[in-house]
């Protein structure tokens, strides 16, 4: 029986990391577009969750990619 509680343990941890990490990657899939049609920082922070470093650093992603293409 204490084999199946760990059992159990570690695939409810294993989903609920698997769902954390498919949610920040859609914050960062959705922060893209925001940035893309100039949205304020302030705003896509707000909906996506993600910090200010890290919207700065995609920011600049957008901007090389865009002087790319």
């Amino acid at each position: 029986m204490w084999r199946d509680d760990l059992i159990s343990d570690e695939q409810t941890r294993a989903y609920d990391e698997s769902y954390h990490e498919g949610g920040h990657i859609a914050h960062l899939d959705i922060a893209i577009r925001m940035l893309k049609d100039d949205w304020p920082l302030d705003k896509v922070a707000r909906y996506t969750d993600l910090t200010q470093e890290k919207l700065f650093e995609l920011r600049e992603r957008v901007r090389t990619r865009a002087q790319k293409a």
